[in-house]
Order: C-alpha cells, then sequence, then structure tokens
C-alpha cells in the first residue's frame, strides 16, 4: 500500500486506488482521469516530447489554473505554437497565441514571459508575410 503523506515521483490516484504510472505516461485506465504533477509535465516537455507535455498539461488546466499549472501551460504552448509555425500550421498557432495573450493577466509579471510573448509574435508575424 502507498503512504500517500511521501513524494511519490510517478503515480496516478484512479478514484481510490493508487496505480504507478507507466515509464512514458501514457497509462491508460477506462473511465479514469490520471492526475500527473506538473514536475512531471515540464520534465516530459524537457525531454523534448512537446506534444505529450502539452496535451497532458491542457487537460489540467481545464480545471486547475494555479500558479505553476498555468506557467507550464504556458511554456508547453509555447513549445507548439512554435512547433506548429516550423509546420506551417500558422492558423493553429495563431489561435495558441491568442490563448496566451489570454493567461497573461494571470501571469507572473517579468520579462522573461513578457520577452517570450515578443518572440512568438515576431515569429508568427514573419511567418504570415
Amino acid at each position: 500500500m502507498f503512504d500517500l503523506t511521501k513524494n511519490h515521483s510517478k503515480i496516478c490516484v484512479c478514484a481510490i486506488f493508487v496505480v504507478p504510472l507507466s515509464p512514458n505516461l501514457k497509462t491508460k485506465i477506462e473511465g479514469t482521469i490520471h492526475k500527473v504533477e506538473v514536475r512531471e509535465i515540464f520534465e516530459l516537455r524537457k525531454q523534448g516530447h512537446v506534444e505529450e507535455a502539452y496535451n497532458l498539461i491542457r487537460e489540467r488546466y481545464k480545471v486547475h489554473h494555479g500558479k505553476y499549472t498555468t506557467l507550464c501551460m504556458f511554456w508547453c504552448a509555447s513549445d507548439v505554437l512554435q512547433l506548429r509555425v516550423e509546420e506551417g500550421r500558422t492558423d493553429e498557432a495563431h489561435k495558441i497565441l491568442l490563448a496566451m495573450e489570454r493567461m497573461l493577466p494571470s501571469m507572473p509579471d517579468d520579462d522573461v514571459v513578457g520577452n517570450q510573448m515578443q518572440r512568438l509574435r515576431a515569429l508568427l508575424q514573419e511567418q504570415t508575410k
């Protein structure tokens, strides 16, 4: 039995059961929602699994807008926006940028976020000329 007071890095809470996640975080259990920790999503992103990280954080962001969830959503969206531009899918990239702009009021007011938004706007503008 898992001790829920300890920090387990790869667990999935399913109803009243605690099930270890598979290494690639793609475990599917019908009728359950996995509660993947934000730090695991950041790690997935860091390992280059941008699409997977983005899909996971989007699901989490639908129900929770905490500080770290919002930051993770921002950076995963930033990665996917850049990927969409590279793929020539600028319409989708533009939609992601608009969603990111709606997130800005709840983001930390720092230069890093502001600078990234400027870079993304310029990237998208350059590709749509």
